[in-house]
């Protein structure tokens, strides 16, 4: 009996997961193009990268698109340029973001605050002019790139199939946030938010958590970005342009940087908001702009995602007494 009631433990605990195959698979692709649900995806996995940093460590991050426009390009350079598989390409991504972390992150985690907020919006400046004008002639600056995605693997010229490996990426990010969430990686990470000094007494190398943190971050934010490509075929320097950055730290606060659900929720608000509206409004920036501030002061800092567990749980413990 308690062999059997471990099992069905361990089944409720990863049933989200199910949930999110079932509505990623089944329910949404009728309901939303398969284009839009593609990139809520790519920037979702962005967005989770900007939230172990924000969320757990409470470093407000202004330059993660630097690390969307690495994954980005190493995808799209590998395969047009030295004509590497694309499935291989994608690995080659998550790479390139990796090395970006470690180099930038020496220098951008040793403070918290406004210092590491100019100073990762100072990396996003660099990776976009060197994009824009310096690797012009690789890149395709403004006018951008399109990219021959056929893979000797999987036919990823089908909208279809690459649609199926971006919810695959999805799902292995999820996962591994979640199982991150609990690990005592993060425990020491949100110490560090309360009190890094109590943790350095402690005989912790704080530096060391950060830069670590920072390095895994950019990695996920990378991958990200060859997932965007992949499900355009196309990469243009206007999508990484340095101002964009406030939309990520928009899409984290309206889902609620520090819950599990909150990347995707806040990047299928925010981009479901900006493609309808846009269809209707020539300036929908204002009108996006006013819902998601009354929606960010309604969620009370917390975002949907942390208001509605906080207000699920308060009715719990209310039927429970």
């Amino acid at each position: 009996m308690s062999s059997r009631l471990k099992i069905l433990k361990g089944v409720s605990e990863w049933i989200d997961v199910i949930i999110f195959l079932v509505l990623l698979m089944i329910v949404l692709p009728p309901i939303i193009p398969r284009f839009l649900l593609s990139d809520i995806l790519a920037w979702s996995i962005l967005v989770y990268g900007f939230n172990l940093l924000y969320g757990f460590l409470g470093y407000l991050s202004f330059g993660h698109l630097a690390y969307f426009a690495t994954g980005a390009y190493m995808f799209a350079c590998s395969i047009q340029y030295l004509h590497i598989d694309p499935l291989l390409a994608i690995v080659l991504a998550a790479l390139a973001g990796a090395l970006a972390g470690a180099v930038f992150g020496i220098a951008t985690v040793k403070k918290g605050g406004a210092y590491f907020a100019l100073t990762n919006l100072s990396i996003s400046v660099i990776v976009y002019y060197i994009v824009l004008y310096f690797l012009k002639d690789y890149t395709g600056g403004f006018e951008g790139r399109f990219i021959n995605l056929k893979s000797n693997v999987i036919d990823l010229t089908s909208g279809e199939i690459a649609y199926y490996v971006i919810v695959t990426a999805f799902i292995m990010v999820f996962v591994f946030y979640k199982i991150l969430s609990r690990s005592t990686f993060v425990l020491l990470l949100q110490a560090i938010k309360e009190n890094e000094d109590r943790v350095k007494f402690l005989g912790y190398n704080t530096f060391l958590l950060k830069y670590l943190a920072y390095i895994i971050s950019a990695t996920i934010s990378a991958l990200g970005g060859a997932m965007l490509v992949l499900s355009h075929a196309y990469v243009s320097a206007t999508t990484y342009m340095p101002g964009y950055n406030g939309e990520i730290v928009v899409m984290s606060m309206i889902g609620g940087a520090s819950t599990l659900y909150g990347a995707f929720i806040g990047a299928m608000i925010y981009l479901g908001l900006k493609y309808v509206i846009a269809a209707y409004i020539i300036r929908w920036e204002l009108v996006v702009g006013i819902i998601l501030l009354t929606t960010m002061m309604l969620a009370r800092g917390l975002g949907i995602w942390g208001l509605l567990e906080k207000t699920l749980k308060q009715r719990l413990t209310i039927l429970l007494r």
